[in-house]
């Protein structure tokens, strides 16, 4: 799913050509790569599901308020679960388990107290969980961030053939090195 669309970019600045709408998608695709990149986020839904492993023994936290659950990590953001294969290769069910936080994005899977299991192995531990789902941060791109980058294709559109586009200017960056820092849920 695309973070902006050709419309997006002309409902801000009108002088922008129809002609030039395939240099225009051409740019946004770039803008799309560069945020993810720098910020080291996907923030929307990708097209094809990701299998990340974990380990019992290193990835379980046991929290005071939430109990055991599996750390996905900060830059990890799970969005939706195909299947969560436990260490010992027996699969948890969709309803013996909850996702931490209730909502996007998730980064922690809790396995019911009434599921009768717990986060195990057998044999060597390291990565023998697997997780199988859409890694993503949010369902919609966050304001700020459509704004920043609907100004950053604009200032490629503008400056083409210019030379100018080494360097991005200040406003652009600055929102991106906001949105790039650990714990921000835009």
């Amino acid at each position: 799913m695309p973070y902006l669309v050709f419309s997006d970019i002309t409902d801000r600045d009108p002088t922008v050509l129809a002609a030039d709408s395939t240099l225009v998608e051409t740019i946004i695709a770039e803008v799309e790569d560069h945020v993810e990149r720098y910020t080291q986020r996907v923030w929307l839904k990708p097209a094809a599901t990701a299998t990340l492993n974990y380990s019992p023994i290193e990835d379980v936290i046991i929290d005071d308020l939430i109990g055991e659950y599996l750390f996905l990590g900060l830059d990890n953001w799970l969005g939706e679960i195909s299947t969560v294969t436990n260490g010992d290769g027996v699969v948890v069910a969709a309803d013996e388990f909850v996702l931490i936080p209730e909502v996007l994005p998730h980064y922690g899977i809790q396995i019911l107290d009434s599921a009768g299991k717990s986060w195990t192995h057998s044999g060597n531990h390291q990565e023998s969980i697997e997780i199988v789902g859409y890694w993503y941060h949010t369902l919609g791109v966050p304001g700020d961030l459509f704004n920043a980058m609907i100004r950053h294709v604009l200032f490629l559109y503008r400056t083409r053939g210019k030379g100018k586009t080494d360097s991005l200017p200040r406003w652009v960056t600055n929102k991106y090195d906001e949105l790039r820092e650990p714990g921000v849920f835009a």
